[in-house]
């Protein structure tokens, strides 16, 4: 509700658009934002932030799979601490670990689909209101982008029940790792509600116009209407990957090349932390970052020069570990 009143006129014209052209600084109700989501986090990382009561409530939840997370000696003393929980190794295997031609999923979460990057290395399919954006907007790096030209971008979205750490999808080296400052943005609408009755704060972000034909026919969704019974969604519309707060890691696989990993934030929930820094060798399914009261989507990026082929399907929920794409395979 706080982000459908704050997109409305005229309060969303204090506000930068999603538009590949702004950067800082921003405008005053942006920068605001920005300073209110670190001030949320910062509480997060008290113990005022978390109950005995409230973990309760999480393990009362079947989705959350409580079982699959061991509890520290004395609890989470945090909000963020729980939020960022480690998961039983065990719960997830990682798929053929030492064979360069499979590719993991980084993160659990639900698969959005994949992108070409054309020749001049922009996401041909990413268009908003014509504009189209670039990788070098994503990695924030107008050097690195092109070496992606011709390769494939891919996205998904992790849901609050979701393990919120992220991994290697490949072995390598890592040439970079860094947070990007960015924009906090959460656009919600009102749509048609399948419900009886009422309104509710509800996430969907996968929606595409319904008559866009650059886009595969699975990728296409329907716009929203406000006319009757209506849930608030917040959809992430293409686009606004490219300017939210997110991580960039960089590894060089001795087979695949540069793949970039983006963990990427949203809204209030745009904390970021690296857990590996440049020169690190990973393994294959290592830990290389996760998210603190929140996170919302994970990009990976990969060269043409891969031959990349993913195998996953859109809509579908995957875990960390499971291989979703092969590579290097002519």
């Amino acid at each position: 509700m706080f982000y459908f009143i704050i997109d409305m006129p005229p309060v969303r014209d204090w506000q930068n658009p999603i538009d590949p052209s702004q950067e800082a600084p921003w405008r005053w109700l942006s920068d605001w934002l920005i300073r209110y989501a670190k001030e949320v986090g910062k509480w997060m990382d008290t113990t005022d932030s978390i109950t005995p009561e409230a973990v309760e409530t999480f393990k009362a939840a079947p989705s959350y799979h409580m079982d699959d997370y061991p509890v520290p000696d004395g609890g989470w003393k945090t909000f963020n601490e729980f939020f960022a929980r480690h998961i039983k190794p065990a719960v997830r295997p990682i798929a053929e670990p030492d064979d360069n031609t499979v590719i993991v999923n980084a993160a659990d979460c639900t698969f959005d689909g994949t992108w070409p990057v054309n020749d001049e290395a922009n996401v041909n399919t990413f268009d908003v209101k014509g504009v189209p954006w670039t990788i070098s907007q994503l990695l924030d790096d107008a050097g690195l982008g092109p070496t992606f030209a011709g390769g494939v971008f891919t996205h998904s979205f992790l849901g609050p029940a979701d393990y919120h750490r992220q991994h290697a999808p490949v072995a390598g080296t890592v040439l970079e790792a860094r947070v990007i400052p960015g924009m906090c943005y959460l656009e919600v609408i009102l749509q048609q509600s399948d419900a009886t009755g009422g309104l509710k704060l509800g996430m969907h972000r996968y929606i595409r116009p319904k008559d866009d034909e650059r886009l595969p026919a699975a990728h296409r969704g329907i716009l929203p209407s406000a006319s009757g019974s209506a849930d608030i969604v917040a959809p992430d519309r293409p686009g606004y990957q490219f300017l939210q707060a997110r991580g960039l890691i960089l590894i060089e696989n001795p087979l695949l090349g540069r793949v970039a990993v983006l963990p990427i934030g949203m809204a209030q929930v745009s904390s970021v932390v690296l857990s590996v820094q440049k020169g690190d060798t990973v393994r294959k399914g290592q830990e290389i970052s996760y998210f603190q009261f929140g996170g919302s989507d994970i990009v990976m990026v990969f060269q043409k020069g891969a031959n990349v082929k993913f195998d996953q399907k859109i809509g579908e929920h995957y875990n960390f570990g499971t291989k979703v794409a092969v590579g290097g395979v002519v």
